[in-house]
């Protein structure tokens, strides 16, 4: 006779046995045996436009239907699609062809993907509504095309980026609008190709607004031209960072008072030419970081008088501005400043200020101005009752192998400290008024009169 024990164990084990036998035929009856075909997911569709027609028109495709937003499509060349409201897409969009979107309303957006867009053709945009987008995407945008957007409303913004952008080809975005964006950036921005934005609208409007990355690569061109009240051509903003490498080209051009060219709370990085042009205002307003390499060339001119209780100045920077290459400013308005340093101002390169105006400042410095060796400050003054540099209770520095030149009209007027170092050079001409506290000199100070 078995034991109680073996008898609890047969049990047990049989118990086992058809308990894994029921869960096995459970299976088979769950999921069929041909698993991947019944559970596979489905195909992605492609279409392709066959005809020129509007996007929601199922003649418009081949096989008479409209494809569905995580379909992929293809437009090709010489056809040419038309939207009459909203296009949105989380597959892909490649466009050989023609896209025209006509957004006309409030709070809409002409183009919104998440997936990706390819554009070897035409892509246009037209803004009609009040805080209307142009084109929103948070997946890829890659153009070698054109794209086009035109902002004519209150409030509008002509493309709206979290995701990356690579441009070889032509972005335009044109603005009549009030208080406008043309682009705003949380992504990357790559260009080698041409970045144009235009506003002739009321003030507040932006040209780009960055929290991301802007590339901008050799041959790579990047336009702001506004002509309203009170706007700015590149905002960037904490954290934000643009890299101008060489070959490549920022211009930044105004024609209306109360304006800055760039406002920076983020980084900039320089191999290239930056080049900005202002009626009135500031060239640049920074408050981080300004990296001007070797090779690197910044040029601003204000030709415009003092507006909206704004003094005009070249450069304003309670940041760190580090410069290698060559920064010129020339301003012909009365009161302007060249640079007005409050933190620090490193310089191993060339630093060329030229003021026409009356009662005007080279260099006004309220921080730490170095100037290293290597480095070549030059100040001239036209103007009656100008100052080539105005050391407002900070340091300036010039080190051995650097030299500062004081030309025409430049004095100078000290309530901080200035010290000539061992091998460096201070050139003046015709022996200019030195005012406040002596200069610390340790170096060399050349006087030269025609």
């Amino acid at each position: 006779m078995k034991s109680k024990f073996l008898n609890n164990e047969f049990d047990l084990r049989t118990v086992t046995l058809f308990t894994l036998s029921i869960f096995a035929i459970s299976l088979l009856v769950s999921f069929p045996a041909d698993t991947n075909k019944a559970y596979a997911a489905s195909p992605l569709v492609t279409f392709t436009a066959a005809h020129n027609g509007t996007w929601n028109n199922g003649a418009t495709w081949v096989g008479g239907k409209v494809p569905g937003v995580s379909d992929n499509k293809i437009i090709p060349s010489g056809i040419n699609v038309k939207v009459t409201s909203q296009v949105i897409n989380s597959g892909t969009i490649i466009n050989n062809g023609t896209i025209a979107v006509s957004n006309s309303g409030a709070l809409s957006t002409g183009i919104n993907s998440n997936g990706t867009i390819t554009n070897y053709g035409k892509i246009t945009v037209s803004n009609t509504g009040t805080n209307s987008t142009g084109i929103t995407s948070t997946g890829t945008i890659t153009n070698s095309g054109t794209i086009t957007v035109s902002n004519s409303a209150t409030g509008t913004t002509g493309v709206s980026s979290n995701g990356p952008i690579t441009n070889t080809g032509t972005i335009t975005v044109a603005s009549s609008g009030t208080s406008y964006y043309g682009i705003i950036n949380n992504g990357a921005i790559t260009n080698s190709g041409k970045i144009t934005m235009s506003n002739t609208a009321s003030n507040g409007a932006y040209g780009i607004y960055n929290n991301g990355i802007i590339t901008n690569n050799s041959g790579g061109t990047i336009k702001v031209a506004n002509s309203v009240y009170g706007s700015v051509g590149l905002a960037i903003n904490y954290g934000g960072t643009v890299i101008n490498n060489s070959g490549g080209t920022i211009t930044i051009t105004n024609s209306a008072a109360y304006y800055s060219g760039i406002i920076s709370w983020g980084n900039i990085t320089n191999s290239g030419t930056i080049t900005i042009s202002n009626v009135a205002g500031r060239g640049i307003f920074n408050y981080g970081t300004i990296t001007n390499n070797s090779g690197g060339k910044i040029t601003i001119s204000i030709s415009g008088s003092n507006a909206g209780g704004v003094i005009n100045s070249g450069i304003e920077s309670s940041g760190t501005i580090t410069n290698s290459g060559t920064i010129t400013v020339s301003d012909s308005t009365a009161g302007s400043f060249g640079i007005v340093n409050f933190n620090i101002l490193n310089n191993s390169g060339t630093i060329i200020l030229s003021n026409s105006g009356a009662n005007s400042i080279g260099i006004d410095n309220f921080g730490t101005f170095t100037n290293n060796s290597h480095g070549k400050t030059t100040v001239s003054n036209s103007g009656s009752g100008a100052y080539g540099i105005n050391n407002n209770l900070g340091t300036i520095t010039n080190n051995l192998g650097g030299t500062i030149n004081l030309n025409t009209g430049s004095t100078i007027s000290n309530s901080g400290t200035i010290t000539n170092n061992a091998g460096a050079t201070i050139n003046e001409h015709c022996s200019p008024t030195i005012s406040g506290i002596p200069i610390v000199n340790n170096g060399t100070i050349n006087t030269t009169c025609p």
